[in-house]
């Protein structure tokens, strides 16, 4: 989950509690945000000199959404390299193949072009090749990209389960052959 954008207010309460001499951990719980994104806030929006001015990080996150609204993919901008991308997938390659061949071998017309494959797929399913429908030609076609979320611990479902602090007393002496337990 993303976080929103500090608002000038917030910028201006972290600048007070700062010259306060406030831990972040302290700012976070009375913004009512993670202290690791206050902390991100602070190192990114700092003067050389390391102080954390309100109006100097509103300036500086603004010039970064200026800059990040007209900023176009390597895909749409490189014409020979889209070209490129867009044989190889019709040839039925993936996005991992072709990102690493292009690392091996770069394309001879166009020095030194590389891209990952992350930027394919997001070529593919956010830029121009998603109107040109260019999921068809991935492994499982599918039209949107499928959310890839951290494993969580499962516990192992045992129907009938029975716990080893009701076991029978005589388990416990093994006294009888074939209640003997070890870990192999």
């Amino acid at each position: 989950m993303q976080e929103s954008p500090f608002t000038k207010t917030e910028r201006e309460k972290i600048e007070l509690y700062l010259k306060g001499k406030t831990p972040l951990r302290q700012i976070g719980r009375w913004l009512g945000r993670n202290h690791g994104v206050v902390s991100r806030e602070v190192k990114r929006n700092s003067k050389r000199d390391g102080v954390y001015s309100a109006v100097f990080a509103e300036a500086l996150a603004e010039r970064r959404r200026r800059t990040r609204v007209g900023r176009k993919r390597k895909l749409d901008t490189d014409d020979l390299l889209r070209q490129h991308v867009i044989a190889e997938l019709n040839a039925g390659k993936s996005p991992d193949a072709i990102a690493g061949r292009l690392k091996e071998r770069p394309l001879p017309h166009v020095s030194g072009h590389t891209v990952s494959h992350e930027t394919i797929y997001q070529g593919i399913y956010e830029g121009e090749g998603r109107w040109m429908h260019l999921y068809e030609h991935l492994a499982k076609g599918r039209d949107k990209r499928q959310k890839h979320h951290a494993r969580t611990g499962r516990k192992t479902h045992i129907p009938e389960r029975i716990s080893i602090h009701t076991r029978a007393k005589d388990i416990d002496n093994r006294t009888t052959y074939g209640h003997w337990e070890s870990d192999s």
